[in-house]
């Protein structure tokens, strides 16, 4: 007896967002549609993902720190832009999508530059 070892696709064949996997990537895959160059938009989003990889080793933290008031805002809208950047690259790609996800593309290197 054979196996059929492929399952004939719809005619939309996406992979399914409700893997984990997917969900993690989204923000930097709305960094990368949001700007129109193709090759800035790979570098902005291979930027976006050293970023969080350098940031540890140049900021160096003491164990016990108080952070300020103004430091713990900007954390907190850190991790807004980033929910907002995840929402946006599950998102259809028109108009009023774009000009946000630009915009929050901004705001998420302008806050890593902090």
């Amino acid at each position: 007896m054979k196996v059929a070892r492929w399952v004939r696709r719809g005619v939309v064949g996406h992979p399914r967002l409700d893997s984990r996997t997917w969900l993690l990537t989204l923000p930097f895959y709305a960094i990368l549609r949001s700007i129109p160059n193709k090759l800035a938009g790979v570098l902005a989003m291979g930027l976006a993902i050293a970023i969080l990889f350098i940031m540890p080793i140049i900021k160096e933290t003491k164990l016990i720190t108080k952070y300020s008031l103004i430091e713990k805002r900007l954390f907190w809208l850190f991790i807004f832009d980033v929910l907002l950047l995840g929402f946006l690259g599950g998102s259809v790609a028109e108009q009023p999508f774009i000009i946000v996800s630009q915009l929050a593309t901004g705001l998420y290197f302008t806050l890593l530059l902090l």
